[in-house]
């Protein structure tokens, strides 16, 4: 019984010692401090709405590139046809330019008598001669 009354007295002294040596310089405190968890909420309710607006932000940015894709692939369809118009007008520029290269190659090969006779064949109704 000593044994276990001594053991009581030492460690009541050290508590005793303890809270002397301590309470007077304020070291932690083991209080909780409500301001900061105030804080804290704060702070994540804050940053909760600019989430909420910057997904707010995204959606209306992903309904536009929508928007856009579908612009887009409409105008690049109406790229297709217009190159193709454009091909087939080329193909038919290239094909009058042929043609009137082999009348006019045509022409370089008539010479006077060619023309004469041309001409007096074309007006001989015109010209009364039979």
């Amino acid at each position: 019984m000593k044994d276990k009354n001594l053991k009581i007295i030492s460690v009541t002294i050290a508590i005793v010692f303890l809270l002397i040596v301590f309470v007077p310089f304020k070291l932690p405190k083991f209080n909780f401090n409500w301001d900061t968890v105030d804080k804290e909420d704060n702070i994540i309710a804050r940053n909760e709405q600019v989430i909420d607006s910057l997904k707010q932000v995204i959606e209306v940015n992903n309904a536009k590139q929508l928007e856009y894709d579908v612009a887009l692939e409409h105008l690049n369809d109406s790229i297709v046809e217009l190159n193709y118009i454009v091909k087939k007008r080329e193909n038919t520029i290239i094909t009058i330019k042929k043609q009137t290269n082999e009348i006019l190659n045509r022409v370089a090969e008539f010479n006077s008598s060619n023309i004469l006779e041309w001409g007096s064949e074309r007006y001989k109704d015109s010209l009364n001669i039979k």
